[in-house]
């Protein structure tokens, strides 16, 4: 009779429900069994796996398929929703599903959806309690993965993967774990040559909230993490850091995502610490949105290559709840093969004025008022400051033009001194070169009065291609 055409609709319908084997949708007995033996059969008989709405315990492992052949040919596992179809793990150090297949590299047909994951909740040992283990979703070596719709809480990881060839995750929610996602780092590592892990990986329309690392990716080919929303994390994204191991990552994209409270640096970019490299070969930063702390460091770059291209940077738009917050920290070595094209967002913005006042400043004593940086920006705009002390009262006005590279001296011209109750100059304006860290400039007010001064300084902004920092 010839093949019948089929879509995904219809081939999602030729599955097993894991009720037909017995499983407990009122999590009131173990449902390991069960879902074991749905899963074989599903192998056996290429079927998905259908769990129905419920919570469903298990208390250990299943690998999938019947062999590591196996794990790595089609399988798809799907639910009503991924708060309505839950898998609950109580006990530590499991994976509920752990695919081992061969190395990617040996099958040519390079398919996504060759493993589906769709619409399925995963809650672990640490959901309700301070004890995060286990993994939820566990990859080694498969190939052509999708997850899609899927909520991973209370896990050392939500999602691992390690030596994966093409794989999307999407529209998910990673919450509460250790690392929203992670994947590990070996010097035979499949992927880019020494250090790499992965190769294409889509990580998009995400929700990644309460992780201690929402995505710690150690090394790989071409990842991009696109339209996602991260919310209090320590670290939103960690790209080739080191943890004591050498890593590679080449061509990483960041763009259109939304970062809002992480209690640290937002974004780190490479490493050169602990016993490790961890390299990065071009790629772009660009488009983000950041909501930042004052401790936050938004995008911090600390080792990047130019072997093969040149990271772009740009293009980034920074909301800070304070003006202590740093922007953007580059490491000296590491801006000779970067784009940082100041074209990023700043604390203050164009036309915008800062006003401030600095109070008990001692004869002879210097005050920093704002600082620009890091490396290539510039800012120019009219600062206006009144100097009081001991009765007389100065007003200067200053037109600033100002690099931030931490070896280009500000030119500050002052217009219409005025000095009131008959007092000469209160204070002079200098601009300090590596200060207070190598590659920024900072604009300070030198008390020359002869008494205690009180300073009030506004500044308005008329072109800034970078971050200006209140002091």
């Amino acid at each position: 009779t010839g093949n019948v055409p089929t879509n995904v609709q219809t081939k999602l319908r030729e599955s097993v429900s894991v009720l037909d084997f017995g499983a407990d949708p009122t999590a009131a007995t173990s449902s390991q069994v069960a879902i074991q033996a749905a899963i074989t059969y599903a192998y056996a008989n290429q079927r998905s796996v259908y769990f129905p709405a419920g919570t469903y315990v298990m208390t250990s492992s299943i690998q999938m398929g019947t062999s590591v052949h196996d794990a790595g040919t089609f399988f798809h596992m799907y639910g009503d929703g991924l708060n309505s179809s839950v898998i609950k793990v109580t006990t530590a150090s499991i994976a509920p599903f752990y695919w081992l297949a061969p190395d990617p590299l040996v099958d040519a047909d390079r398919i996504t959806g060759r493993i589906l994951i769709a619409d399925m909740g995963f809650f672990g040992p640490g959901a309700h309690s301070l004890a995060k283990s286990g993994q939820a979703l566990k990859f080694i070596g498969a190939q052509g993965i999708q997850i899609q719709r899927v909520k991973c809480f209370g896990w050392t990881d939500g999602v691992f993967m390690q030596q994966v060839d093409i794989a999307e995750i999407s529209s998910s929610w990673l919450q509460s774990n250790t690392n929203g996602f992670n994947s590990d780092c070996d010097a035979a590592s499949y992927a880019y040559g020494a250090g790499g892990s992965m190769n294409s990986l889509l990580f998009k329309d995400n929700i990644i909230a309460n992780n201690t690392l929402g995505i710690n990716y150690y090394g790989g080919n071409g990842p991009i993490f696109r339209d996602n929303n991260f919310t209090s994390n320590t670290s939103s994204i960690v790209i080739s850091s080191t943890a004591g191991k050498d890593s590679t990552t080449t061509c990483p994209v960041v763009e259109g995502n939304y970062f809002e409270a992480d209690l640290s640096n937002i974004l780190i970019l490479g490493g050169d610490s602990g016993g490790g490299q961890g390299i990065i070969l071009g790629g772009s930063v660009q488009h983000n949105s950041m909501l930042i702390t004052p401790a936050t460091t938004a995008i911090n770059v600390q080792n990047i290559s130019n072997t093969i291209g040149r990271m772009t940077i740009g293009g980034n738009t920074q909301i800070a709840t304070d003006g202590t917050a740093n922007f953007t920290a580059i490491t000296q070595g590491s801006i000779q093969k970067a784009d940082y094209n100041g074209m990023n967002g700043s604390l203050y913005q164009v036309g915008s004025t800062i006003t401030d006042t600095k109070t008990g400043v001692l004869n002879g004593a210097a005050v920093n008022i704002f600082k620009l940086g890091t490396y290539g920006q510039v800012m120019s705009g009219v600062l206006t400051v009144i100097g009081s002390s001991t009765g007389i009262v100065t007003v200067k006005s200053y037109l600033i033009n100002m690099l931030g590279s931490g070896n280009t001296i500000a030119v500050l011209t002052a217009t219409n001194p005025q000095d009131y109750s008959g007092g000469a100059s209160t204070f002079t304006a200098t601009d300090t070169s590596d200060t207070p860290v190598a590659g920024t400039n900072t604009i300070s007010l030198n008390n020359t009065s002869g008494a205690t001064c009180t300073f009030t300084w506004s500044l308005t902004i008329v072109q800034l291609t970078g971050t200006l920092t209140k002091l």
